[in-house]
C-alpha cells in the first residue's frame, strides 16, 4: 500500500516507489508477488481506476480516503490480472479496510470490490 500512496503523493515513478515501500514488502509471506502486485498495479493504474470508477455512486476518487483507494486499487488489479480467488482478494481488503481506514471502510471496499467482480465476469 505504501508504494501507491508514494506514486500518488510524490512525484516518484514506480521504481522509485517500490524501492522506498520496500521496508513494507520485508518479511512478507511472498514479497516478490507483494511486488507484482504493486507494479502491475501502478502499469495498470487508468485501467483499474476505471473499474472503480464504473463502480462508484455519487462519489469520486478524490472523495474517498486514501487507504481505501490503495486497497480498491490493489484489489481491482488483482480481481481483473491475477488468477487469485476473487473471495480471498476481497475478503482480504476488507480486512485491512477495517483495520487502517475509517469505520465504515469495510462495507465499501466489500461493495465496489464485489462490483467490479460481477462486471468482470459478467463479460
Amino acid at each position: 500500500m505504501r508504494a501507491l500512496f508514494i506514486v500518488e503523493h510524490s512525484a516518484a515513478g514506480p521504481a522509485e516507489a517500490l524501492a522506498r515501500g520496500a521496508e513494507e514488502l520485508r518479511g512478507r509471506p511472498d514479497p516478490e508477488y507483494a511486488a507484482q502486485l504493486v507494479e502491475g498495479t501502478i502499469r495498470n493504474l487508468a485501467a483499474v481506476d476505471r473499474a472503480i470508477l464504473a463502480q462508484l455512486r455519487g462519489w469520486t476518487m478524490q472523495q474517498m480516503p486514501a487507504v481505501d483507494r490503495a486497497l480498491l486499487r490493489l484489489g481491482t488489479f488483482e480481481l481483473l490480472y491475477t488468477p487469485s480467488p476473487p473471495g480471498a482478494v476481497v475478503d482480504e481488503a476488507v480486512s485491512l479496510a477495517k483495520i487502517y481506514s475509517t469505520a465504515d471502510s469495510g462495507k465499501f471496499v466489500n461493495a465496489i470490490l464485489r462490483g467490479i467482480h460481477r462486471a468482470a465476469t459478467a463479460l
